[in-house]
């Protein structure tokens, strides 16, 4: 059934590159699948526990998601979406009361994923500039790209985030984050601080990699910071912290090198393709985890998958031919990899 459900989505894709005008999405739901021309419409007619399969390219939404469905895209890097292109969503992407239980992954959120009021939703392999958890619980974010700003308001509760990629600020006053596994590029502002605010949260496996120009960061923030533990993560700066309530720090290690952590990295203030974020033989991050797990996205139960490919068969590369032959027919040459997960 998800072999034929594939391939009903691959005929849709193909129309899709054919027309060059027209978006097809596939809806899911019960061993049927329709096809609709807007997410906007796809989503209207999902039902509870639909699958709805985004096609490549930009995709403007208009609307709220209010229904417990999953979202497959086609990934969200540019290496390995050459065939189909990105799938790409503009704008303020809303998910709101009723939206529990959601899947969503394989998709670039180019503006902003906010989610308020809704339970139970993971976030895989997905590009998000900006993502913002407000009230809810049970959300678990893994092998992304947070380009910007995460931020998880004090009346949220079990958010876990792993193997993955945060650049910019973080803000999550008393939102019980558990951070495990990530690479953190933290924004430093001028007075060396790693977070906007963040309270009650739990740290560890991560390699912290700043900016500040004197080597000396400071464990503090603008709205308020106590509580949290910090558990066998690796720094590129020495430490400081400066909260009546401190938290709990063991096993960490401080004042290493970027160069000598990674393979290859070319910025910490932005998401590079070209960057190689696997450890460096002789890295102090190897086996410095709980356990003696790789520090870093490629360490843990569910290592960071390069090329951010979704877990459903990936197009790998697409040729149709210009006009069709003698004989009224047209030429298609798609391959296609099963992926293991």
């Amino acid at each position: 059934m998800k072999k034929l459900l594939f391939i009903l989505s691959l005929i849709a894709l193909l129309f899709t590159t054919a027309t060059a005008q027209t978006q097809v999405f596939a809806l899911e739901h019960n061993g049927n699948t329709s096809i609709y021309s807007t997410l906007d419409s796809a989503i209207n007619a999902a039902q509870n526990g639909a699958v709805i399969y985004l096609p490549g390219g930009g995709i403007n939404f208009q609307g709220e998601l209010r229904k417990s469905v999953a979202l497959i895209g086609a990934g969200y890097h540019p290496n390995t979406t050459v065939a189909t292109g990105p799938t790409v969503i503009s704008g303020i992407f809303k998910m709101r009361q009723g939206a529990n239980n959601v899947m969503i992954t394989g998709i670039h959120f180019s503006q902003e994923l906010n989610i308020d009021s809704c339970n139970n939703v993971t976030v895989s392999r997905c590009h998000l500039n900006r993502i913002d958890f407000n009230r809810g619980s049970s959300f678990n974010v893994s092998e992304c790209v947070i380009s910007d700003f995460f931020s998880a308001r004090p009346i949220v509760s079990n958010v876990n985030v792993s193997n993955s990629l945060i650049f910019g600020s973080l803000s999550t006053d008393n939102g019980g984050v558990t951070y495990i596994n990530n690479i953190l590029f933290p924004f430093i502002s001028s007075n060396n601080r790693l977070f906007q605010g963040a309270d009650g949260n739990t740290f560890q496996n991560n390699i912290i990699v700043t900016n500040s120009s004197n080597g000396l960061l400071q464990i503090q923030g603008i709205g308020g910071l106590s509580g949290n533990t910090y558990y066998n993560n690796v720094f590129t700066d020495s430490l400081v912290v400066t909260s009546s309530s401190p938290g709990v720090y063991a096993g960490n290690i401080f004042k290493q090198s970027q160069s000598s952590l990674f393979q290859n990295i070319t910025s910490i203030s932005t998401f590079s393709p070209s960057d190689n974020l696997h450890l460096k033989a002789g890295s102090a991050a190897i086996g410095a985890g709980i356990n003696g797990t790789d520090c870093g996205i490629y360490g843990g139960q569910s290592p960071f998958k390069d090329g951010g490919i979704p877990f459903s068969p990936h197009i790998e590369s697409l040729q149709i031919d210009p006009a069709t032959d003698v004989n009224g027919s047209l030429r298609i040459n798609i391959k296609v990899t099963a992926q293991d997960r």
